[in-house]
């Protein structure tokens, strides 16, 4: 589902284009595998782990007096076409309304240039609304702490901190780290959209420097394999020619001269021989039997 233009040497774009797609996140599992995984949210998980504020070490925990809500998602074509879906704005006290935004995907390109550009409908409606009723339930409070507790935490999990006050507050974990005897470091973090136009600018100088030397790499690899071929074959015609030249100097080499005097010797000894003695005498017992001697 790739134009030839968007192809890439590196696999960390494809990953990236599908995550951003599918609005989840990558990891790799246990086996060291890529495995695409969505956010969790109240909706599948009514029973999240409840994590409370003395099983964080002490003054490493600091929640956010805000939670981010995603009303709405849009994708934004090459040729500047825009769709979006959304929902209305919350206006509770401590929301931030923010819109996700798809631009430059090329999975969305390809989609949007064969199923939709030749039609009179150009509705990409199918995939913002999909985007939009996911992600209205994910659970976004920043928040940072130390956890030594005993619950075995993963990443993109749905959780509620219970503070000192004793009051719940959902998030989401989208940033751990684990260290040895050192607790597990939780956070929940995301980016600032007004440095999106920057930050992804810098990210396609980025990826486009990581693809040459991708490309490079590969060429280097191509023209070793083909160098390491190419001396095998030379050398197996060297070995090749070497023993021909061994057999022309054997031939070469050879005395056939006394072959051949020994062939004439026994044609000449045939040619000289008198046999005409021995014809006598076969006549001459012929003769004998016919008369009855």
């Amino acid at each position: 589902m790739i134009l030839d233009n968007e192809q890439s040497d590196n696999i960390r774009d494809y990953v990236s284009w599908l995550a951003e797609y599918m609005g989840g996140f990558v990891i790799a599992d246990k086996n060291g595998e890529i495995q695409f995984n969505l956010f969790e949210s109240p909706y599948y998980h009514e029973n999240p782990e409840i994590l409370d504020f003395s099983e964080f070490q002490q003054n490493t925990l600091e929640i956010a007096g805000f939670r981010i809500y995603l009303y709405s998602s849009k994708i934004i074509t090459e040729d500047n076409y825009c769709r979006f879906s959304n929902f209305q704005k919350s206006t509770e006290n401590g929301v931030i309304n923010v819109e996700t935004v798809i631009k430059g995907n090329p999975f969305i390109e390809f989609i949007y240039k064969y199923f939709t550009l030749g039609s009179e409908n150009k509705d990409l409606s199918s995939i913002t609304g999909a985007l939009m009723y996911y992600q209205q339930w994910i659970q976004i409070r920043p928040f940072c702490g130390t956890y030594h507790g005993n619950k075995y935490l993963h990443l993109g999990q749905y959780i509620k901190i219970k503070d000192e006050k004793g009051t719940e507050h959902e998030t989401t974990i989208t940033n751990i780290t684990w260290q040895f005897r050192g607790g597990q470091q939780i956070k929940c973090v995301g980016e600032d959209s007004r440095t999106l136009s920057q930050g992804r600018k810098r990210t396609q100088a980025v990826r486009m420097g990581e693809r040459m030397k991708t490309q490079i790499n590969r060429l280097e690899d191509t023209v070793s394999d083909n160098k390491e071929e190419f001396d095998r074959k030379i050398n197996s015609n060297e070995n090749d020619i070497s023993g021909l030249d061994g057999r022309i100097r054997t031939l070469e080499n050879e005395d056939f001269k006394w072959h051949i005097d020994r062939q004439r010797e026994r044609i000449e000894a045939l040619e000289n021989s008198d046999f005409q003695w021995q014809i006598d005498n076969l006549r001459e017992r012929i003769e004998n039997l016919e008369y009855g001697g």
